[in-house]
């Protein structure tokens, strides 16, 4: 299966094939992004947990209470972004 891109002219647009240079380019991008995705996946996952746990809060839980974040409820959220940060690819 061939790559096209549409081209706009004087007399429209139409569909063409990208040649060899644009085709090689194209795979290099999509080798590119496969070799990020993991990555760009377990950044993703970091910021989601921003929300229940910012950085300044867990800042300040590792500094000033060496990881006791001194009730249940933000100390499992804090376990799971500690957890989730050793997991980076």
């Amino acid at each position: 299966m061939s790559r096209t891109k549409v081209v706009i002219g004087p007399d429209g647009s139409q569909v063409v094939e990208l040649t060899a240079e644009e085709n090689s380019q194209r795979d290099a991008e999509e080798a590119q992004w496969l070799v990020d995705k993991p990555m760009n996946n377990w950044k993703a996952s970091m910021q989601g947990t921003d929300s229940g746990m910012p950085r300044y809060l867990e800042d300040h839980i590792t500094d000033g209470h060496e990881g006791d974040a001194g009730n249940e409820f933000l100390q499992v959220k804090y376990d799971a972004k500690i957890k989730l940060r050793g997991e980076r690819p």
